[in-house]
């Protein structure tokens, strides 16, 4: 029997697992290395935060490092879901990483998204996430700025 997988074609089982095994060993390997360069420059976010906050300027989005407890969900919160493509599951992952707002969404990279969800990089530029919740932002901005014009004359 022949096996084919990723585009080669392997005579024995025997050789097929141990190419699915180097393959997935190599992913793993990885995924480690990133995650663990992640989590040290995590450490780095905090101080980076301090010094943006002493010039005056807005830190970005607060994200939960690793390995810590869920942030406490903050009283103003959107609907995540009602941006096309990200479902329950997607939207559970950026809270847990203290994204709760179109506006924090709308300030992350696609690589901080990638980090937060899982959802590749490409797949997040073809599906126009971040777009789509800065476009939501700033819906949600001038609603807010219509409703607070006639209280205010």
């Amino acid at each position: 029997m022949i096996w084919q997988w990723q585009g080669k074609t392997y005579e024995t089982r025997a050789a097929l697992d141990e190419a699915k095994r180097r393959y997935y060993e190599a992913i793993s390997a990885r995924y480690r290395a990133r995650h663990l360069a992640k989590q040290r420059e995590g450490q780095d976010v905090h101080r980076e935060a301090a010094v943006v906050a002493r010039r005056g300027q807005p830190a970005g989005p607060e994200v939960t490092p690793p390995g810590s407890a869920v942030p406490a969900e903050p009283e103003e919160r959107d609907d995540l879901t009602s941006i096309r493509n990200v479902g329950e599951g997607i939207q559970y992952r950026l809270n847990r990483g203290g994204v709760w707002t179109f506006e924090q969404l709308a300030r992350l990279t696609p690589e901080e998204f990638e980090d937060l969800t899982g959802v590749s990089v490409e797949s997040v530029r073809l599906g126009r996430h971040i777009e789509q919740a800065t476009e939501l932002a700033k819906e949600a901005r001038s609603g807010e700025q219509e409703t607070a014009g006639p209280e205010g004359a």
